[in-house]
């Protein structure tokens, strides 16, 4: 679903040019504490509940946590720092904004983000270490919230780019981790549908760092022994030749083997990703 820790620096140029329009005018806000428990309740009550089962309502939110710079923004969601109020643990957060929801041709809906939520939970609990962990999902009148751990040593995207290449032995450590993270979704049931290096974050930025999968909004849940699910979703810089040709759709299995060679990124480098960039998938 987007919106992780991609770095867009074209976001970044547009929110400096917005900081130089001039004075912002200054608005006279209520502070936290004029507004009453209760009241903050009764607000979000006027919002039917996108997360259901799947999370809780919580109109503290704002409160309980601290939202800082931004790290990445997709097509649906915004990722934050974020900071744990009561102990100062640092956090990433994504935000879905309710808004979004509201706009049907933004091809999102409930069902979506609950559907997201669920298998974040599910792989963050099962993914002994290669998956991002997931603290909580909640809303409130801004929208859905998902905080979880904040990996600082940045995307494998970019850490290809600086190193422009890795060496064999190098790439084969990395790719054990992406091959175990694809077998681990099967195993629970789970097609990622979107395997890319920028869905890849390193914990801390040293050389030995564990790598983690994020980012599980195009994922799908499936009933492991099948073979009929047919999909034509992903990142077109790193799906199938085969999706891109008419009358071609592919089941799940194929798809998944695609993926996992995907660590060609790794040996290959940036001269490949260059070359099969997004802007480039408009003329594959």
């Amino acid at each position: 679903m987007g919106g992780w820790y991609s770095a867009i620096a074209a976001t970044r140029l547009k929110m400096l040019r917005r900081g130089c329009r001039g004075a912002a005018a200054v608005l006279p806000v209520a502070s936290h504490d004029s507004v009453t428990g209760k009241e903050r309740k009764r607000k979000c009550r006027k919002h039917a509940s996108i997360l259901g089962d799947s999370g809780t309502v919580d109109p503290d939110f704002s409160r309980r946590y601290r939202l800082g710079a931004e790290l990445g923004r997709g097509e649906f969601g915004v990722t934050r720092r974020c900071e744990d109020a009561a102990t100062g643990e640092a956090l990433a957060c994504k935000t879905i904004r309710r808004k979004r929801l509201l706009l049907r041709r933004a091809g999102l809906d409930a069902d979506d983000v609950r559907r997201e939520v669920e298998i974040t939970r599910r792989m963050s609990e099962a993914g002994g270490g290669r998956v991002v962990r997931l603290r909580e999902a909640c809303e409130d009148d801004d929208g859905v919230h998902l905080v979880v751990e904040l990996c600082e040593g940045g995307e494998l995207f970019d850490r290809i780019f600086e190193r422009e290449h890795y060496s064999e032995r190098a790439a084969a450590k990395l790719a054990r981790t992406i091959v175990e993270v694809v077998q681990l979704c099967h195993e629970n049931g789970v097609m990622h549908r979107d395997l890319k290096p920028e869905n890849f974050l390193f914990v801390n930025k040293s050389e030995e760092s564990p790598l983690k999968a994020i980012d599980f909004g195009l994922s799908v849940f499936f009933k492991p022994g099948t073979d009929g699910y047919r999909i034509s979703i992903t990142s077109p810089a790193h799906a199938a030749i085969y999706m891109f040709r008419a009358g071609i759709s592919m089941t799940w299995k194929p798809l998944a083997v695609q993926g996992i060679g995907s660590p060609k990124w790794l040996a290959a480098g940036a001269t490949w990703l260059q070359r099969f960039s997004r802007e480039a998938m408009g003329q594959r």
